[in-house]
């Protein structure tokens, strides 16, 4: 249970965030922070990892699979997993408000543009790349 207050402040930062985004940048609107690098963009996802469509079930799978990590984050008592949990709760909190998830960080190198996203995309993302690090690590050790 010690590790449930980082999921909480992922969540809280991540609301926070798209609060301050919907609150203080019009919709569509750009806002240029790192020159054409890092733009503040307020936008609406309303599918799923970088607009992927999704079905009308998508909801029940979204709560299912935050009711299994949660259980799992009790059960393993890790960071990861309950910033992993955090970044899923926020975005669900959008899709039940909203229908949709609030997207702002706009990352573009040149011609190219990585799909806008937000902290709990970034939570999710991070966490997993680390847990599929840690083990691949641990399964090389082990051979």
């Amino acid at each position: 249970m010690r590790y449930l207050p980082i999921c909480f402040i992922v969540v809280i930062v991540d609301q926070m965030s798209k609060y301050a985004v919907t609150r203080f940048i019009d919709f569509n609107e750009q806002v240029k922070v790192l020159g054409n690098f890092i733009i503040l963009t307020n936008v609406r996802n309303p599918g799923a990892v970088f607009g992927i469509p999704v079905g009308p079930f998508f909801l029940y799978i979204v709560c299912a699979a935050c009711i299994i990590l949660f259980i799992y984050t009790i059960r393993k008592r890790s960071v990861l997993f309950s910033v992993i949990l955090g970044g899923a709760i926020g975005n669900l909190i959008d899709r039940i408000r909203l229908d949709s998830v609030i997207d702002f960080i706009d990352i573009r190198i040149g011609n190219f543009t990585w799909p806008t996203f937000n902290l709990a995309d970034s939570c999710i993302t991070i966490g997993v790349i680390l847990l599929l690090i840690i083990m691949l690590r641990k399964k090389s050790v082990v051979e």
